[in-house]
C-alpha cells in the first residue's frame, strides 16, 4: 500500500524530471511538439532566452539538425536556417546557452529567430553518454527532504522514480536498481549508531555485484558522483542498527558540508575519484559561528592566519551565497597585505589597471579587460605576462575581439583563481585539514563501482581522522563557473 511519503516523493520526482518551473505557452507548444516526433530524453533546464533544451541526437552527423526541424516542422513553423554552435561558444550567464552542451540558433520564414540547447554529449567513440551529470542526484530521484528508517523504504521510492527516466534504457535502469539491492542485501558491516560509526575512524566495505552493465565512461562518473549519495544512503540504512532520528537528504545540493543527515550527523559523500567539490561555505559559516561562541581551538599561528582569512570571508556573503571572484579578491588583498603574494600576477593586475583590490569587485576587472581588449597588441601583451605569473593558461584563448563580443572575463578569473588556490595551499598545506577536524562533525564516505570485478566499494573516514584537505579552484582551465573550494583526502 501506498504512503503519504512515497505519493510526495513520486510528484517530487515528476516535477524533477518536467522542470522547477513549467514552461510558458509559447514554449510548451515545441515541448509537445519535442515529445511526439524526438522524444529522446525530457526538456530540462531550458533558460530563459532558450525556447526548448533537450536531447537531439549526435551534432556532427546532422541527427541534431534533422531532429530539430522535425520539431518546429510538427509545432507549425518552417526553419529557414540553422547555425550551428560547439559547446562553450554561446554562453550569457543564466539565460542562453552552456559550456557543457551544442547551441543552434534557428531562423524561420517569417525571420523569427529562437535558440535551442541540444543536451546530448557525444562520446569519442561515436556513441551518445547516456546519463548526464545530475541526473541521478537525491532531488532527481524524489527522495530530498523526506526522513527515511528503513533501506528498503528508500528502494521502493527510487525503484518506481529510475523507472520514470525514460531517456534511461531499461537495461541501465535494472542495473542502477540492482545496485540498490546489492548493497542492502550484501553489506556485513554493523554499527550500533551513528556513533559507533563514527568512533571506528577509517573503515572499508567491498560488495560483491549481482549484474554488469556495459555502460560508458561518462555515464558511470555520473552514476558514482550523484546516485553514489543516494547508495550510501541505503549503506548507511543498512549497515547502523539503531538509526535514530532517521535519514535525510538535504534540498540543497554539493554546496553546504553535508550530503546526508543522518540521527543529527553530518556525512558527506563523494567519489573516490573526482567527485563533488563543495563550496568553502560551510566552513566559512562554522568559523562564524565558532567566533561567537568564545571558545578557544587552540590554532598555532598558520592555522590561526588561515582561520582568519575564512571568517573574513563571511563579510562578504550575500544571502546564503558567498560571491565567487570577490572571495578569491579579498583573500589575494589580504596575502599581498602580508607580504605573501609579491610579484604575482594580481599584484601585476593591481599595478597595470590602476586598480585598488580593497574596492575591487568583478565589474571593475571585467571594464578593464574590456578597454584592453580594444588595443590587441596591449591586451596580448598583458595576458602573456598575466598567465606567467599566474603559473597557469586557459586550454582555449580567446581573441580580444571575441572578447569584446561575449563580455566575458574567464580569461582572467580562472588564471587567477588557480593562483589564490595555489598560494593557499602552498601556506597551509594541513592547516584546512585541522580546522575541518576541530570545527566539523562530519563522517566523509567515498565510493567506487569497479565494473570490471564487478565490486562497489566504501570507505568512510571520520572527522578527526581526515589526514589531508586542500582548496580548489572549482571548473575547468577553459571556463570559470564556480568559487572556491575544498576536497578532503582518504
Amino acid at each position: 500500500m501506498a504512503t503519504v511519503g512515497d505519493f510526495r516523493a513520486r510528484f517530487t520526482q515528476a516535477i524533477a524530471l518536467y522542470e522547477a518551473k513549467a514552461p510558458s505557452r509559447e514554449k510548451q507548444v515545441y515541448f509537445d511538439a519535442y515529445q511526439k516526433v524526438v522524444g529522446l530524453g525530457q526538456p530540462k533546464g531550458t533558460k530563459s532566452q532558450e525556447l526548448i533544451r533537450a536531447p537531439f541526437g549526435a551534432d556532427l552527423d546532422g541527427t541534431a539538425e534533422t531532429n530539430i526541424k522535425k520539431m518546429f516542422t510538427d509545432a507549425g513553423k518552417i526553419v529557414s536556417s540553422i547555425e550551428y554552435f560547439p559547446k562553450g561558444q554561446v554562453r550569457q550567464g543564466k539565460n542562453l546557452g552552456s559550456n557543457d552542451y551544442a547551441s543552434y540558433k534557428i531562423t524561420l520564414t517569417d525571420s523569427t529567430e529562437a535558440w535551442v540547447t541540444n543536451s546530448t554529449v557525444e562520446l569519442e567513440d561515436g556513441g551518445n553518454q547516456e546519463i548526464g551529470k545530475k541526473e541521478l542526484t537525491p532531488a532527481k530521484l524524489g527522495v530530498s527532504g523526506i526522513i527515511f528508517k528503513d533501506a528498503n523504504s528508500l528502494i521502493k521510492v527510487i525503484e518506481g522514480n529510475i523507472k520514470m527516466h525514460t531517456n534511461i534504457s531499461e537495461g541501465t535502469q535494472q542495473f542502477l536498481i540492482s545496485l540498490a539491492h546489492d548493497v542492502k542485501n550484501n553489506s556485513t558491516a554493523r554499527y550500533d549508531n551513528m556513533k559507533a560509526y563514527f568512533d571506528v575512524g577509517k573503515s572499508t566495505e567491498t560488495i560483491k555485484l549481482s549484474s554488469a552493465n556495459q555502460i560508458d565512461v561518462k555515464s558511470l562518473n555520473n552514476i558514482v558522483n550523484d546516485y553514489g549519495e543516494v547508495l550510501d544512503g541505503i549503506y548507511l540504512l543498512t549497515v547502523i542498527k539503531n538509526i535514530g532520528s532517521g535519514l535525510e537528504f538535504p534540498s540543497a545540493q554539493n554546496e553546504a558540508l553535508s550530503d546526508l543527515w543522518v540521527d543529527g550527523w553530518n556525512v558527506s559523500s563523494k567519489a573516490a575519484k573526482g567527485g563533488g567539490r563543495p563550496g568553502i561555505d560551510a566552513i566559512v559559516k562554522a568559523c562564524a559561528i565558532h567566533a561567537n561562541s568564545g571558545l578557544d581551538l587552540a590554532l598555532n599561528t598558520n592555522e590561526t592566519e588561515l582561520y582568519n582569512i575564512l571568517l573574513d570571508m563571511e563579510k562578504l556573503r550575500k544571502g546564503t551565497q558567498l560571491p565567487s571572484v570577490e572571495v578569491y579578491i579579498q583573500i589575494a588583498n589580504n596575502l599581498m597585505n602580508s607580504g605573501k603574494m609579491k610579484n604575482s600576477g594580481f599584484e601585476y593586475f593591481l599595478k597595470t589597471s590602476g586598480n585598488s583590490a580593497n574596492n575591487l569587485d568583478r565589474k571593475d576587472i571585467l571594464s578593464f579587460i574590456m578597454e584592453l581588449a580594444k588595443d590587441p597588441e596591449q591586451y596580448n601583451e598583458f595576458f602573456k605576462e598575466f598567465w606567467s605569473k599566474c603559473g597557469t593558461a586557459p586550454t582555449k584563448s580567446e581573441s580580444p575581439e571575441d572578447i569584446i563580443k561575449h563580455k566575458k572575463g574567464d580569461e582572467f578569473y580562472y588564471p587567477f583563481a588557480v593562483e589564490v588556490v595555489n598560494t593557499l595551499n602552498m601556506l597551509y598545506r594541513g592547516d584546512l585539514a585541522v580546522i575541518i577536524n576541530k570545527l566539523l562533525v562530519v563522517k566523509q564516505m567515498y565510493l567506487t563501482i569497479d565494473l570490471r570485478n564487478d565490486l562497489i566499494k566504501f570507505l568512510g573516514t571520520s572527522s578527526g581522522t581526515i589526514p589531508m584537505a586542500k582548496f580548489v579552484a572549482r571548473g575547468s582551465s577553459s571556463m570559470f563557473n564556480a568559487g572556491l573550494g575544498y576536497e578532503m583526502g582518504k
